[in-house]
């Protein structure tokens, strides 16, 4: 079938991000905040990833900035700062560079990509709490998916989403006959890249449709 024209991919990733950002709010109770493209390198909130990336930095007014990684410190910095209250959290859309990146088809030096955090309570940080925050995100993207389905630019499989099952160490999302693997972040893909016959992330980013 012939690819979508660049248009076209462009109303189908407006369609998906605000959807699914308006559903992921209401399901999991988050707020919106805007999330800061570099930060000042003596605050420490740019995150180190594993410790071997090199940040993106340049100075400004003789302080060092950074351009973000990461977002895991600032957000719980956030949770703190703007005083948001038990089973309250926030998200928003990260924009980051992670210049040693390993790029292949999910994989990107530019990243665009929803970030949330929440706050809950000592007790709640268990896998029970866990898995069912889990099923509440599954739960979000079938109804996606089922949005989606009256939308005349997206291309379907025969394989479907069927089931999310859990090991000790790793979330399976099982679609059809492959398996999704992640745990701190869900790697969502209908056929490939939700239904939009793209072969690499770099074409359904908001900014560009081939940004490496």
């Amino acid at each position: 079938m012939e690819e979508f024209a660049l248009f076209k991919t462009q109303e189908a990733i407006k369609f998906l991000k605000d959807n699914f950002e308006t559903l992921l709010a209401k399901k999991l109770n988050l707020l919106r905040v805007s999330a800061p493209l570099f930060v000042l390198a003596s605050t420490g909130y740019n995150d180190e990833l594993s410790g071997k990336e090199e940040r993106v930095s340049f100075s400004c007014k003789g302080e060092k900035i950074e351009i973000v990684q990461s977002l895991a410190k600032w957000k719980r910095h956030a949770l703190k700062e703007y005083g948001f209250p038990v089973e309250k959290g926030l998200y928003t859309d990260m924009n980051a560079i992670r210049k040693d990146e390993n790029m292949d088809a999910l994989h990107s030096i530019y990243v665009d990509q929803w970030d949330w955090e929440k706050q809950i309570l000592p007790e709640q940080r268990n896998k029970k709490y866990l898995f069912q925050t889990v099923k509440d995100i599954y739960a979000v993207i079938v109804k996606l998916a089922h949005k989606a389905q009256k939308r005349t630019f997206f291309i379907y499989s025969s394989k479907s989403v069927k089931t999310v099952s859990f090991s000790s160490k790793k979330l399976f999302v099982h679609v059809g006959e492959e398996f999704l693997v992640g745990f701190g972040e869900l790697h969502l893909v209908f056929d490939k890249f939700h239904g939009l016959q793209r072969g690499h992330v770099g074409e359904v980013t908001t900014q560009h449709p081939y940004a490496l």
